[in-house]
């Protein structure tokens, strides 16, 4: 379970925080909303500390300055940004992100 805070300057600064929720089995309804609640407190709490950073960008894939792997996707045709996640050994995640005009502590709004 993973929830993302990703914000691009005008000057092509990129502060992104993405908490997650590793492995978490099975969840009931109750065991969901605390698991959300928490990574919402996290992404929110943490959002602050969160340092820019500059990122290669040839107008499709963001890779960290002089790195290989994808780190986010746009795509300029549908303006769709997906960040690329990596867990370990696993296959990477790309996760569509959904633009909003101003954060809100609940990032599972219209879940």
């Amino acid at each position: 379970m993973v929830v993302a805070w990703l914000e691009i300057s005008p000057q092509g600064d990129v502060r992104v925080s993405a908490p997650d929720l590793l492995e978490p089995g099975e969840l009931n309804d109750e065991q969901r909303a605390v698991a959300h609640r928490r990574l919402a407190n996290e992404l929110y709490d943490g959002w602050g500390s969160v340092q820019p950073r500059r990122y290669d960008f040839d107008g499709h894939i963001f890779r960290k300055q002089g790195g290989v792997a994808p780190q986010m996707e746009w795509n300029p045709h549908t303006k769709q940004m997906k960040l690329v996640f990596y867990f370990g050994m696993q296959r990477s995640m790309h996760i569509a992100m959904t633009p909003v005009k101003e954060f809100t502590d609940d990032p599972w709004l219209g879940e």
